[in-house]
């Protein structure tokens, strides 16, 4: 779960993903909550949440990070006429999404869950992608499992072989 704080180091407003260690106790899904750590550490990019740290008690992992816009892509397309933007208003929100893809594919790092409800926008328009829950070092081939079905590339569904790169543009398309 996400929620709203104040970091007092930063003093500013700041999201906390909570994550309840009982539910983690699988070594892989600790492998995974890492990796997203490390991942997030490194991405400094304006399309890209910003990672702050992580904070740890006996009961939970929390991971610190900006406050980005409150509604997600979903929800925003939804206040439109039939629940879609125009050619202007998708070019604003797709380019950046598209900035933040490259960025993360330019340091070898693959999201694996592009979808509308893991981006993020403000009333300005500024664009967040969020969760990296599933994202991974892109310099080899893969075969988890992963991501949400409709944003899903065909190699992951029929559970092949697949380079993570060519992922996240098809889960892209399907977002455009």
């Amino acid at each position: 779960k996400v929620y709203e704080g104040f970091d007092k180091r930063l003093r500013q407003r700041v999201a906390i993903k909570v994550i309840d260690k009982r539910k983690i106790l699988e070594p892989k899904r600790r492998a995974l909550i890492q990796t997203e750590v490390n991942i997030l550490a490194r991405m400094k990019q304006k399309n890209i949440v910003e990672f702050h740290r992580l904070v740890e008690d006996h009961k939970r992992i929390f991971l610190v990070m900006s406050l980005c816009g409150t509604s997600t892509v979903n929800v925003f397309c939804r206040q439109f006429q039939d629940k879609r933007l125009n050619d202007e208003q998708a070019y604003a929100i797709f380019s950046q999404i598209a900035k933040g893809v490259r960025y993360m594919h330019e340091h070898n790092v693959a999201h694996r869950d592009l979808k509308l409800t893991n981006i993020l926008i403000d009333d300005h328009y500024a664009v967040k992608v969020i969760d990296f829950g599933f994202a991974c070092e892109a310099n080899e081939m893969h075969r988890m499992y992963c991501g949400t079905p409709s944003y899903m590339s065909p190699e992951i569904v029929e559970n092949k072989l697949y380079a993570p790169k060519p992922t996240d543009v098809c889960a892209i398309g399907v977002i455009l």
